[in-house]
């Protein structure tokens, strides 16, 4: 045998131990549905991000709304519903298109926003995004990435 095939197997060896002694086929993240809720009033929120887990927070987006005369928001039972809402605003031309997708890992909840940007005019253009996930058993975190992608 040579050398290389020689290094080649203990390479492959020590692949095999590391796939097997760390289990990294377990380490899966996957992409989860979700439904999006829209108002006007709702535009109007300070934060950048923003999680709401239970009905005294939705409460206070519900006085929010009311103050600006805005329809009723609609019913969601937080004992098995999530609302997770962010903010973005960039620069452009034309208003910005978004898509946005959600991955979970264990129990992270990642927020991925992909922004296509048109121009480099001053304006700047802001977008709220609201969405309602199955809300996670037991602990978890919600981390946002954005993605910025000049045109």
């Amino acid at each position: 045998m040579t050398v290389l095939t020689i290094t080649l197997v203990k390479f492959l060896r020590i692949c095999v131990f590391c796939l097997c002694t760390f289990d990294v086929f377990s380490q899966t993240t996957t992409t989860i549905p979700y439904d999006t809720l829209s108002s006007e009033c709702l535009d109007r929120i300070k934060e950048e991000t923003l999680v709401v887990d239970d009905p005294a927070d939705y409460g206070k987006l519900e006085v929010l709304n009311d103050a600006f005369n805005c329809d009723p928001l609609p019913d969601i039972d937080f004992n098995t519903k999530l609302l997770i809402g962010y903010t973005m605003s960039v620069s452009g031309c034309l208003p910005p298109k978004w898509t946005a997708r959600i991955e979970v890992h264990d129990k992270l909840y990642t927020i991925n926003v992909d922004i296509q940007t048109y121009g480099i005019c001053r304006r700047s253009f802001r977008n709220v995004a609201w969405m309602i996930i199955d809300k996670p058993q037991g602990p978890y975190e919600v981390k946002f990435n954005r993605y910025i992608h000049p045109h």
